[in-house]
């Protein structure tokens, strides 16, 4: 008996009593004549033989392999191992460029070392613990990369945009085109768009895709877990019955948090697209992983899953690194802060309004403020009518600039309800903030059974049956709360995600809020997400709070 290596395939030459071996090993026969004509073993020159086109089947056969045979799989084996280990690596030892005054977390050096050495990588560490980062230390690292696409949803734009201009170390020009911008055709460039621009033909999407580029990145790669079936899946992927070209890239990064528990065949787009050498075999893989089956009509069925342990380890040892949260809480402080700055032009007009009404009411009040400053006899009548008139402009400067923002949050929803959508991908459970009674009422329309509220009209009993339902329930998945009704004797800590739709005027206010999921029972690093409108009020009110904030921990730690 020998296993010998021919033309990629590897063949089992036993005798007839000897077939048990190699049929135990899950090598497969191969008769001649091939009774399908010409098949996959015929390509590769199988003959009459038990052969597999798989390394990880023909491992189990090593000890009878020839010494080229053998050297090879060892080879291969030792690759996988350490493939395995470094996508679960909690530090490196890596020097990596970063800017003044910051620094890598030790796993994030390990997650941009496996981008370093991987051309085509899957980064599926959870939610919040720096994907983005990693990529950009990428990019501080290896000076070849100059051209650079990133497509993401429309709300992470102005993220990736802000985080580049925190992280790079290098003076690469970053361009966030709308539909109808030209391109510059250049070497250096690092250009951000929506996966919407790959649904529909427009002059945006034939220029991004008639240019080659250093490193192509999609965030949150769940989106294309249609592959070919959907347009901007065939146009960024490639296939379809056009046979349509991928976006061509040396480089390749699909960054998702979505857990790969549920439906394997979502995974199998963006796998085979990254590594067809090991994720080649469709009917293979959903064999083994979907446990697929051909129902009534002849058509397979994948919706299952199967095997999930041995698709996780094969992942890992081919092209995907994955952390947890808390694999690497120790390094974490207890809660994370992010700003999710969304553009809406369409709101232009809104938020022009709103500056307008807050600097027409600021020089309202600054104009009552310097007129009582300058009368000194603060016993005078005059004092009196001036702190008075100082006391109208403030409450007046309140009632107007509350009732715009109102307009605005209210205006806001959809943006709020589509990146709700996003965050449910990846989270089981996310806690949501919000202060109008408009906008809870519609997030709670909008998903009704999954979600439980509590605002200022919920009575005492529904308030805990809210929150034993949110706490214990896996189907209830969204709880919903005024930031003032929720500020004490509430206990959220199912979920370590929370979401701000709105920000209160008082930040003790959103951290008596926020400290519901982060108080004593919260096992779990927490993310702290506000969502705002570029350009809007409360953009400059989260960038200043979480600004007041840093210097505060940087002045107690």
């Amino acid at each position: 008996m020998v296993l010998k290596q021919k033309n990629g395939a590897f063949i089992f030459e036993c005798t007839f009593h000897e077939k048990d071996i190699p049929k135990q090993a899950g090598f497969l026969w191969h008769p001649l004549p091939c009774y399908k004509n010409k098949c996959i073993a015929c390509d590769k020159g199988v003959g009459k033989a038990w052969w597999t086109a798989f390394e990880e089947t023909a491992i189990n056969l090593i000890d009878y392999a020839e010494n080229s045979t053998k050297e090879y799989l060892e080879k291969w084996k030792e690759k996988r191992e350490n493939n395995k280990k470094a996508s679960l690596a909690k530090e490196a030892d890596i020097d990596i460029p970063h800017p003044r005054g910051l620094n890598y977390h030790p796993f994030q050096k390990a997650g941009i070392k496996f981008l370093i050495e991987h051309e085509n990588a899957l980064l599926a560490d959870e939610i919040g613990l720096g994907k983005t980062i990693e990529v950009i230390g990428l990019i501080n690292y290896l000076e070849e990369i100059n051209k650079i696409l990133i497509i993401c949803p429309a709300t992470m734009k102005l993220v990736w945009r802000n985080e580049l201009d925190k992280w790079l170390t290098r003076k690469i020009p970053v361009i966030i085109p709308g539909y109808h911008d030209t391109i510059p055709q250049t070497d250096e460039i690092i250009i951000i768009v929506n996966y919407d621009v790959f649904s529909r033909k427009n002059n945006l999407r034939e220029q991004i895709r008639s240019q080659k580029y250093d490193l192509l990145v999609l965030d949150e790669a769940h989106y294309l877990k249609h592959g070919s079936k959907t347009n901007r899946g065939k146009y960024i992927l490639g296939g379809g019955k056009e046979k349509i070209k991928p976006i061509q890239a040396t480089r390749n990064i699909f960054l998702t948090a979505t857990p790969i528990t549920n439906r394997p065949i979502e995974f199998w787009p963006l796998i085979h697209f990254l590594d067809k050498e090991n994720w080649g075999n469709y009917i293979w893989y959903i064999k083994r992983y979907c446990n697929a089956y051909k129902d009534y009509f002849g058509y397979w069925n994948t919706d299952g899953a199967s095997n999930l342990e041995e698709l996780q380890r094969k992942l890992r040892e081919t092209i995907m690194i994955r952390r947890k949260r808390e694999d690497v809480l120790p390094e974490l402080p207890e809660k994370t802060k992010q700003i999710i700055e969304i553009p809406a032009p369409e709101l232009k007009e809104i938020l022009q309004k709103e500056w307008e009404v807050y600097n027409s009411v600021k020089k309202a009040v600054q104009k009552a403020r310097k007129k009582l400053e300058e009368i000194k006899d603060k016993e005078s009548e005059d004092y009196k009518k001036a702190a008075n008139k100082l006391k109208r402009a403030k409450k007046v400067a309140f009632e107007e600039i509350a009732h715009i923002r109102k307009e605005t949050a209210i205006r806001k929803i959809p943006f709020v309800t589509e990146y709700l959508r996003e965050i449910l991908e990846s989270q089981d459970k996310v806690v949501i903030f919000a202060h109008h009674k408009a906008v809870i009422d519609s997030l709670v329309r909008t998903f009704k059974d999954k979600a439980v509220k509590i605002d200022g009209s919920t009575p005492g009993k529904e308030r805990m049956t809210a929150i034993e339902k949110f706490q214990n329930d896996p189907q209830t998945r969204i709880f919903i709360g005024s930031i003032l009704a929720c500020g004490t004797g509430i206990t959220l800590t199912a979920s370590n995600f929370v979401l701000f739709a709105e920000l209160d005027w008082v930040p003790a206010n959103m951290s008596q809020a926020e400290g519901r999921v982060t108080r004593i029972g919260q096992k779990k690093h927490v993310l702290i997400q506000y969502i705002v409108l570029e350009g809007s009020i409360d953009a400059m009110m989260a960038k200043k709070l979480v600004q007041k904030e840093n210097i505060i921990e940087k002045s107690l730690d």
